[in-house]
């Protein structure tokens, strides 16, 4: 009786859910067009054009998410929780053709009209949407650090080539997904990089991902395990887990955590091995993708924080170049004064750009007996000194 008087009403769901789906699916992907401007600074013109170029995408996917939201939109309660679900999710550009290129005789300025593929689906399965995200993002470098404890080898280390079965299934991954890997290996500096990311020291991990020209570290360990015995069988069963983390080289900020763990049985270690690697480094790797698109999509869509560090300047100093920051450069979505010692002063800005577009603003700064020259200059972080 239970059963005969369930099966209509899951029909009746299934059926209510089918539509909604077909809508949802339709609602996935939309073709807009959109336009954007750059402005020239110091006549680099075609920084002015990937500027346009960008502030269209940009807009291209603000207009397709509000699109898709309210085609998702319904009057009852029951949908209408989707849509709040929905509008949570945010868009991404897979592919884009510039429609027309304009550039103004006088001043210099870029306009550009683009058509854009614009899908809320999982970016990280979409390999040219990831590759497209990492060319707006000026294509970060990546430094792999993984040590690895096995049931044959019980201490923390590299593996025999100095590159362990680990890390190697991580860097395979994440080449898959188009990154630029460096090779690690100068980094490790034999037991010291060990003995770090055994007690979690990421400050000095970081330092030696910068001496190597990365922007992105991504480190963490994998374990293997012999549990023994099957009963009753000539199986052994053999278990491996990973962590790994995903920070910004230049201002430890992260990226995005992630796990995978793989079981098997085989008759020796020898043989699971391989399957274990490779499944707890897809597990734990392919997570790791997915944070980190889905927080480097957010800063191309809207800001993200560039450290500026200012040498030679009074406290005075600091706070008028503060209110010119928030006044004057353009991008600049939030300004805070986070440190000041002695006659340097630390600002984290939140920036519609990197640390490269923040540089191009400071002349148009004006802090009385303070004009800024750049010292020093990362993806994110900006060190400048009054002069």
């Amino acid at each position: 009786m239970k059963f005969a008087t369930l099966f209509p009403l899951g029909l009746g769901l299934a059926l209510l859910a089918a539509p909604r789906a077909a809508r949802a699916q339709e609602a996935a992907e939309r073709t807009v067009t959109a336009e954007g401007m750059g402005v020239p600074s110091g006549g680099d013109k075609a920084k002015a054009r990937d500027q346009a170029i960008d502030n269209a995408l940009r807009r291209a996917v603000e207009q397709a998410v509000g699109t898709m939201i309210e085609s998702q939109t319904a009057t009852d309660n029951y949908e209408v929780l989707d849509d709040r679900v929905y509008s949570q999710s945010r868009g991404f550009v897979k592919s884009y053709k510039i429609l027309s290129e304009k550039t103004d005789p006088e001043d210099g300025r870029v306009r550009v009209k683009v058509e854009a593929v614009v899908s809320s689906g999982k970016l990280a399965d979409e390999l040219g949407a990831l590759k497209l995200l990492q060319k707006r993002m000026k294509m970060p470098r990546v430094a792999v650090l993984v040590s690895e404890k096995t049931w044959d080898h019980a201490a923390w280390w590299w593996g025999r080539e100095g590159v362990g079965e680990a890390e190697t299934a991580v860097i395979r991954v994440l080449r898959e997904k188009g990154f630029t890997v460096l090779d690690s290996r100068a980094l490790k500096q034999g037991a010291g990089a060990l003995e770090l990311m055994a007690g979690g020291e990421a400050d000095a991990l970081l330092a030696a991902g910068r001496r190597a020209g990365a922007e992105v570290l991504v480190f963490g360990q994998a374990e293997l395990e012999d549990e023994g015995a099957i009963r009753n069988s000539s199986l052994r069963s053999y278990a491996g887990h990973m962590s790994l983390r995903a920070l910004k080289a230049d201002t430890g900020e992260s990226l995005g955590t992630a796990a995978g763990a793989r079981k098997t049985a085989n008759l020796s270690g020898a043989g699971a091995m391989p399957e274990i690697y490779k499944g707890m480094a897809t597990a734990a790797a392919g997570q790791l993708v997915g944070e980190i698109a889905e927080k480097w999509s957010s800063e191309v869509a809207g800001s993200r924080m560039v450290i500026l560090t200012v040498t030679g300047a009074t406290k005075a100093q600091a706070d008028a170049l503060r209110g010119e920051l928030a006044k004057k450069a353009r991008g600049a979505a939030g300004v805070t004064l986070r440190n000041f010692a002695g006659s340097t002063a630390e600002l984290q800005v939140d920036f519609k750009g990197d640390a490269e577009d923040l540089a191009r603003e400071l002349p148009k700064l004006a802090v009385p007996g303070c004009p800024l020259s750049v010292t020093a200059q990362s993806q994110n972080t900006l060190t400048a000194a009054c002069r």
